[in-house]
């Protein structure tokens, strides 16, 4: 593990001083979570509950803290969400859906926010790419994002919440939907 971790640049190894964290970017901290996710065998579901309770949140604070160029960018991401459900390109649909999420933490204006949820996007994408392809999950998804951005542009705290509360229930259901409820991150095993 400790290999691992130092080939991550996450850790610097002395000989005979011991094992030392490096400095901690969002990089870093996003891989470290999903290890530590996945080492206590926790599912994509249990993660998924932990996003959920945050965006709910930042959704309603973006509600009343964007600004005018914030809310612009998301109506931005919002369409080329839609542009790549169009043109049925997966890569582009994820890396739009998980811009849309993030600006959504930025407009919520608390760097607290921003500092948990950034490194919870690399799971996100992962959730994503399992979802996909299941029936209608994707244009469902853009459904909540339109809702969620109007209640924001009208600044209604309780709409914003309850949109993105609605479009993360829709996720979860999504998941349990998907090839059963898997561990985290497969491909961090192999790392």
């Amino acid at each position: 593990a400790i290999k691992v971790l130092g080939a991550r640049g996450l850790v610097e190894v002395i000989p005979g001083k011991g094992s030392f964290v490096t400095s901690l970017n969002t990089e870093a901290i996003s891989l470290y979570m999903r290890l530590l996710v996945r080492a206590r065998n926790a599912s994509l579901l249990q993660f998924h509950e932990i996003r959920s309770s945050l965006e709910v949140a930042a959704a309603g604070f973006a509600a009343v803290r964007a600004t005018m160029a914030e809310l612009e960018k998301l109506r931005q991401m919002a369409d080329e969400i839609e542009e790549s459900l169009a043109a049925d390109d997966q890569e582009r649909f994820i890396a739009a859906d998980v811009a849309f999420h993030a600006m959504l933490s930025d407009a919520s204006h608390n760097p607290l926010f921003q500092a948990v949820l950034d490194p919870i996007m690399g799971t996100l994408a992962d959730i994503r790419r399992l979802t996909y392809h299941i029936d209608g999950s994707p244009q469902h998804g853009q459904i909540y994002h339109r809702r969620i951005l109007e209640c924001i542009e009208q600044s209604d705290i309780e709409g914003a919440r309850e949109a993105m509360r609605q479009h993360m229930d829709f996720v979860a259901e999504d998941i349990e939907r998907s090839e059963e409820d898997m561990p985290i991150a497969s491909d961090v095993a192999s790392m």
